[in-house]
């Protein structure tokens, strides 16, 4: 009963890492060349690199690909909400590492030269509906 435990716990480490990638293949965090969402590498086929790098990362560090600039960010506040919100941290870092507004696409560790966005973006204000609430 141990060894067919041993061997059970063995089967489920060794396919636990393909969970994960199965389950952004399909999102828009697939940011391969074949992902589903307008934006996407023009060439990159593999979809893990823009996140993870498991071959090139620094033995103290995460896994992750991306850079932490060590950026301290300008916290909503406002006179009517009494919540105080702190600098982010945790798994919100990872997060704001490419969704903080600034970062490019392929900006990540493990590969050098450009790589550029295949999407078909145009953020021309005429695209955008803007609302005007009076008293606001």
């Amino acid at each position: 009963m141990k060894q067919y435990l041993s061997m059970l716990l063995l089967i489920l480490l060794v396919a636990a890492p393909d969970a994960g990638a199965q389950s952004i293949i399909n999102t828009e965090h697939n940011l391969s060349a074949t992902g589903p969402g307008d934006v996407r590498a023009l060439s990159e086929s593999e979809i893990c690199i823009f996140c993870h790098t498991p071959h090139n990362s620094l033995p103290s560090s995460p896994l992750w690909n991306k850079d932490d600039p060590g950026y301290t960010y300008t916290l909503y506040h406002s006179s009517t909400v009494e919540a105080v919100p702190g600098q982010p941290d945790g798994s919100s870092i990872l997060c704001l590492s490419c969704h903080d507004g600034t970062t490019a696409l392929g900006s990540v560790l493990s590969r050098s030269g450009d790589r550029f966005y295949g999407g078909d973006f145009d953020p021309s204000p005429g695209e955008f509906e803007y609302f005007h609430r009076p008293g606001r």
